[in-house]
């Protein structure tokens, strides 16, 4: 029996925030299926099919996808903005799909239901060096937005436990949020996201799953040659 294209779904009013399996999809092979990444060496036209079907997923008019630069770049987006390269967009345009792409990183979405802003980011190991969490949470509140009625999603993440890297990259990650630190060799991407982004107030809610460990999403720890799964958020239009 096939499994569903959605991992994951949170609503607050008419805004949407949406997680993406592996599930689903057009893509072959070590990409099977729902890949939505068109820069890892799957067929474009089977990315393109699969990006439409997220876009249904989320009755989204248009997709605008993060392409990582896994540093702290953050933009304000709309429906006829050309997007450069960089880890966070901030949006007030309604059926507007911000989308951050995974497979072992932490893509986490905040949204303020009240003044319908949102933002999507995209983090790892540099991510957290860099301080995404803080540049993107700092753009969205000087849209509007108001930390003590926003929430920030946190899609699924590799874990503590998996994350081994080398005792340089510990030292750098825990210069800026040590409550990353597991080991002198094991990284919590999640946990440093959600103390950069605590520090705003924000709610936090985390989708709580190990990629490396959840063969229903992608992961480039486990599987080398792999796609990407979704997190992407939009804010629907109301209706008159």
């Amino acid at each position: 029996m096939s499994k569903s294209p959605l991992f994951a779904e949170r609503n607050f009013g008419e805004i949407s925030v949406v997680v993406t399996s592996r599930f689903g999809g057009y893509s072959n092979g070590a990409f099977s299926s729902l890949n939505l990444a068109d820069h890892v060496g799957d067929d474009d036209s089977a990315v393109t099919k699969n990006r439409e079907l997220l876009s249904q997923l989320i009755d989204a008019d248009c997709l605008k996808v993060l392409t990582a630069t896994h540093g702290s770049d953050v933009s304000f987006v709309e429906t006829q903005t050309k997007v450069m390269p960089g880890d966070g967009f901030v949006t007030k345009s309604k059926n507007l799909g911000l989308v951050a792409l995974a497979a072992d990183c932490a893509p986490f979405a905040l949204v303020d239901p009240v003044a319908q802003i949102v933002a999507v980011g995209h983090c790892g190991w540099l991510g957290l060096a860099a301080e995404l969490p803080k540049s993107l949470a700092t753009a969205f509140l000087s849209q509007g937005a108001v930390p003590s009625r926003s929430v920030a999603i946190l899609g699924p993440t590799i874990c503590g436990k998996c994350y081994e890297v080398t005792a340089d990259r510990v030292s750098l990650v825990g210069a800026k949020c040590p409550e990353a630190i597991v080991d002198s060799r094991h990284l919590d991407i999640a946990a440093g996201v959600k103390e950069q982004l605590g520090k705003f107030g924000f709610a936090v809610e985390q989708l709580a799953s190990c990629t490396a460990e959840n063969e229903d999403l992608y992961s480039y720890r486990r599987d080398g040659i792999t796609g990407r799964h979704a997190l992407a958020v939009v804010i629907h239009q109301r209706e008159n």
